[in-house]
């Protein structure tokens, strides 16, 4: 099935319920709101469904008492002005999913955003960027690659990845210059392997699970508590405010 609104309010505004997204792929034009009932709970249940919301400016809103469920879903946001992202648990996320010619800014601008699945930023056949701006760090908790950049995506902010298991590739393509990571925490049981060259502007905590690879790393500090790092190949770069550094090769495994 295949629908298609406007604008779009889930929930009561008395008794709570769950509502669940029919099966398909839905889109809304304006504005989603989940609603906030007097008692109890509203959950828009949308599992394994697909959902566009293509409005700019604030196209989903979750309001107290109300959530979304998201498990093995897709959300896409497709604005083609600025738009803010809801603050919720995602599966997998896409900005600027669709092939078009404007530059626009889809910005997490406040704490807690999750990416369970896969973020995807951009599309190959844009004739622009699309930038994902995170202001407070997303959290990653993807077993795979969480971070699917295209060529015509710009990834703006920070990242915590916190996977418990498996081998998690941090990016499917370089993280640096315009796309390097404000701070960059790992923590999780498994391995965190860098697949291209990444770089941290304000630095790195291993807090928990290994930081891997051969890529080269640049960063202004790391720190950290139980984390190991062991890059087999590539350069380790610390700078410091001179933009000179130390530079560290492949090493063993060592506690950050």
């Amino acid at each position: 099935n295949t629908l298609a609104y406007s604008n779009l309010t889930v929930g009561s505004a008395a008794a709570g319920a769950t509502h669940t997204l029919e099966a398909g792929t839905t889109s809304v034009s304006g504005a989603l709101i989940v609603r906030s009932p007097t008692s109890g709970s509203n959950v828009f249940d949308i599992t394994s469904r697909t959902l566009t919301l293509s409005g700019s400016g604030t196209p989903l809103t979750v309001n107290s008492n109300a959530s979304v469920t998201t498990t093995g879903s897709i959300i896409n946001y497709t604005g083609t002005t600025a738009t803010n992202l809801a603050t919720i648990t995602y599966n997998n996320l896409g900005v600027g999913t669709s092939a078009d010619s404007s530059a626009v800014t889809y910005t997490a601008g406040d704490a807690g955003l999750v990416v369970a699945g896969v973020l995807t930023i951009g599309h190959a056949s844009s004739t622009n960027s699309d930038t994902f701006r995170d202001i407070y760090g997303v959290t990653f908790s993807g077993a795979s690659t969480p971070i699917d950049r295209t060529a015509n995506g710009i990834f703006e902010g920070g990242a915590t990845y916190t996977s418990g298991t498996g081998v998690v590739a941090l990016s499917n393509a370089a993280m640096t210059g315009a796309n390097a990571y404000q701070n960059l925490a790992i923590n999780g049981a498994g391995t965190f392997t860098t697949s291209f060259d990444i770089e941290s502007t304000y630095g790195i905590s291993l807090i928990a699970g290994t930081l891997a690879g051969t890529n080269n790393i640049t960063t202004v500090s790391l720190s950290g508590t139980a984390g190991l790092i062991n890059m087999t190949g590539g350069t380790v770069w610390i700078k410091t405010d001179t933009n000179e550094g130390n530079q560290f090769g492949p090493s063993a495994a060592s506690s950050a």
